[in-house]
């Protein structure tokens, strides 16, 4: 299984300023108005459709307060209704893949991710996950075929996903794949014909592993190092294990004001000992880009769009105009993507102005059209690296290089994150905060198809980014380091020719 790697300051979906603005919903009470929604048919079938969820609602509200009363639970009735309303939201806005209920955690994690800076312990973090098996037994189906698959010679005959909540996933991509879920594999039992072996696993999350140590922190002072485990945290609740929490929530502790104190449980091979480890102000910015020269061809690593990241991208360019450098190789490997307004300011530095990107799209319907900005600071050659960790505002770079003409793609196929989301706060809701709910699709103009300037695009002239990704031209081993990926031939023929 691949770990996907998610840093302090992740931002993942795309974040678009002009779809984006502050709207209240009140978790109490359906409110049309503050939806701003243009169909007024659509907002009327949708308050019928939730009149139908209320007073199963209260059934269920009713029946855990007989529990409080006659079994006296030792869960304060006031966290037991933070859980019950975190769960409830949770599983309605669960409709689609990107969309997100925020618990007050992962509220802060999101909204820090945007400001470019955080107040954190100066490390890089990965939260590994890991398939376990839960039970063994044996199933006798009267017709195995029904249930599952067509009979075969094949040894495995069924497979079958479940989330937490027993709702059925239709993906193998185990980003997609929360922690708790189950998964179900029967075999044929080589002992009896008419047998099978169901095994059942749950996928569980192991404690933070620190990836990387950011220069200047808090965890550099006192020489934690990676590959470091951080298997306990000291919250005001007491010591919680990182493994029992998502990454953002573990985050959120390991946040906090400029200069205070967090105490941490770590773990290096054998050794076990107790760091406090004083917060400090991050610039994610200059953590998230890098440069660096390799004879007459510059190498610039942009691990995230965060804020500032354009501007920091022009000065690396401004760098390579003074030093008459015609090549480019930019390295968006593991890049989860982040804020949309950045991405496309960098891409104005390379496409001509007023030729058009990108598309939004909602029914097949262009409703957005966003076109280069900027007069570019570069026209040489430029070789752009993918891999499939590389997702959202990271394959609009990609994309729109290729579809004009601009780049060669190296690597393996994008994520194929093309869905557009909405941050929707609940400002009556201490439980859920915030929602993030998926709005449009983006999908990338393909001026090798048309006139890149053409000011009506058309739906056939887009190229779809959802599900599908950005195919390489060339694809390469991308886990080599790039001081092996700078020694590939077809890189080297593509930049010197």
């Amino acid at each position: 299984m691949r770990n996907a790697v998610i840093s302090l300051f992740l931002l993942i979906a795309i974040s678009l300023p002009y779809y984006s603005a502050p709207q209240n919903i009140s978790a109490q009470k359906y409110d049309n108005a503050t939806l701003a929604r243009e169909n007024d048919d659509q907002i009327n079938a949708n308050e019928q459709n939730f009149q139908k969820f209320y007073p199963y609602w209260d059934a269920i509200v009713e029946s855990f307060a007989r529990m409080l009363k006659e079994f006296n639970t030792t869960m304060p009735e006031e966290e037991l209704a933070k859980q019950m309303t975190q769960k409830a939201i949770k599983a309605m806005v669960d409709t689609h893949p990107n969309n997100a209920a925020f618990t007050p955690q992962e509220t802060v994690a999101w909204n820090d991710a945007t400001k470019g800076f955080f107040y954190g312990i100066g490390a890089q973090v990965s939260q590994p996950t890991k398939w376990i098996l839960e039970k063994t037994e044996e199933s006798f189906p009267k017709n195995p075929n029904d249930e599952y698959g067509e009979e075969s010679e094949n040894t495995i005959l069924g497979l079958k996903i479940t989330n937490p909540a027993g709702k059925r996933i239709n993906t193998l991509n185990t980003q997609e794949i929360p922690c708790g879920s189950k998964m179900i594999i029967f075999k044929k039992n080589p002992k009896q014909n008419n047998a099978l072996i169901k095994n059942q696993y749950i996928k569980i999350a192991e404690p933070l592993k620190i990836i990387e140590i950011i220069p200047g922190g808090g965890a550099e002072e006192i020489g934690l190092k990676s590959n470091d485990i951080i298997s306990e945290i000291e919250t005001n609740a007491g010591w919680i294990k990182t493994e029992n929490f998502t990454i953002s929530e573990n985050c959120a502790y390991l946040k906090g004001p400029n200069d205070t104190p967090v105490n941490l449980m770590i773990t290096r091979g054998s050794d076990k000992f107790k760091s406090i480890i004083v917060r400090k102000k991050i610039d994610t910015t200059k953590f998230n880009i890098e440069n660096k020269e390799y004879g007459d061809t510059m190498y610039i690593k942009i691990k995230e769009f965060n804020r500032r990241i354009s501007d920091e991208t022009k000065k690396i360019l401004d760098q390579i105009s003074q030093k008459n450098i015609k090549k480019i190789v930019i390295d968006l490997r593991n890049n989860p993507g982040g804020v949309l307004e950045e991405a496309l300011e960098t891409l104005s530095y390379f496409v001509p102005r007023n030729h058009t990107m990108i598309c939004i799209t909602s029914k097949d319907q262009i409703i957005e059209t966003r076109k280069s900005s900027g007069k570019p600071l570069f026209n040489g050659k430029i070789v752009v690296l993918i891999n499939n960790n590389s997702a959202s505002a990271s394959e609009i770079m990609a994309g729109v290089l290729k579809y004009h003409g601009l780049a060669k793609i190296f690597g393996e196929k994008s994520y194929g994150k093309g869905s557009v989301q909405r941050i929707f706060p609940l400002t009556e809701n201490d439980a859920i905060p915030q929602i993030k709910i998926t709005i449009s699709e983006y999908k990338i103009y393909n001026a090798l198809k048309n006139n890149a300037e053409k000011i009506n695009a058309r739906i056939i002239d887009l190229e779809k980014v959802d599900g599908v990704g950005i195919a390489p031209d060339i694809e390469i081993d991308a886990t080599l380091p790039i001081e092996k990926i700078m020694e590939i031939q077809e890189i080297q023929n593509y930049l010197n020719n």
